[in-house]
C-alpha cells in the first residue's frame, strides 16, 4: 500500500547482488525502544517494472472510475430522495392547509403567530390546561409545539370554546351573566 508516507515492499530485483546487501543495510539500522531507526531510512527511487507500471495504472484508474461513479450514483440517489422528501412535505402541506380548514373561517377571531405567544399566554394555558389536561409548561421546545397546536386551532378558528380567543372579554361576560342572575353558560 502507498500512501505517500509508507512503502512496502514487494520483490527484490537483484536478490543475490547489490539489492539484498542494501535489504541488508536497512535491517541492520538500529532502533529505539520503539523500534523506530535512529537514523533516517530515505528509499529516494523505487518503482515498478515497466510492464507491470502501465498494468497497474489502468487498474488504478479503473479503480477510481469505479469509485467516483459509486460516490456519484450515491449522491444522485441522495438528491432524488430529498427532492422527493421536500415534494412531499410541499404537496401535505398544501393539502393540509386546503383540506382542513374552512377557508371562511381562516383568521376569524385574528391570526395567531408564534411571535404572539405573550399576548395570547392567558388564552393558551387554558386551553393547555382544559383540552389537552397539561398543566403550564416552562419554557421549553414543548411549550412551543403546543403553541403551536394552539395556533392551528385558532387562526381556524375550531377551538372547543369561545373564551379561547379572548379569555378576558369571556371572564367580563361571564362575570356580567353571574351579576345579573343567569349562571355560568357551556361550551359554544
Amino acid at each position: 500500500h502507498l500512501d505517500g508516507r509508507h512503502i512496502v515492499f514487494g520483490r527484490l530485483l537483484d536478490d543475490v547482488g547489490d539489492g539484498m546487501r542494501l535489504l541488508r543495510r536497512i535491517e541492520n539500522v538500529k532502533t529505539d525502544s520503539r523500534d523506530r531507526p535512529e537514523e533516517p531510512v530515505i528509499i529516494s527511487a523505487c518503482g515498478l517494472l515497466p510492464e507491470e507500471n502501465a498494468e497497474r495504472r489502468g487498474e488504478r484508474k479503473a479503480h477510481k472510475d469505479k469509485k467516483e461513479k459509486k460516490a456519484k450514483d450515491k449522491k444522485d440517489k441522495k438528491e432524488k430522495k430529498e427532492k422527493k422528501h421536500r415534494k412531499r412535505e410541499k404537496d401535505h402541506r398544501s393539502h393540509a392547509m386546503t383540506a382542513a380548514v374552512d377557508q371562511n373561517e381562516w383568521g376569524k377571531y385574528g391570526v395567531l403567530r408564534e411571535s404572539d405567544y405573550f399576548s395570547k399566554r392567558r388564552e393558551f394555558e387554558a386551553w393547555l390546561l382544559e383540552v389537552k389536561k397539561i398543566p403550564a409548561l416552562e419554557g421549553s421546545a414543548e411549550t412551543r409545539s403546543y403553541f403551536r397546536d394552539f395556533m392551528e386551532d385558532y387562526n381556524t378558528a375550531t377551538m372547543p370554546h369561545h373564551k379561547y380567543y379572548n379569555y378576558e372579554k369571556w371572564e367580563s361576560e361571564e362575570h356580567e351573566r353571574r351579576r345579573r342572575g343567569g349562571g355560568a353558560r357551556g361550551a359554544v
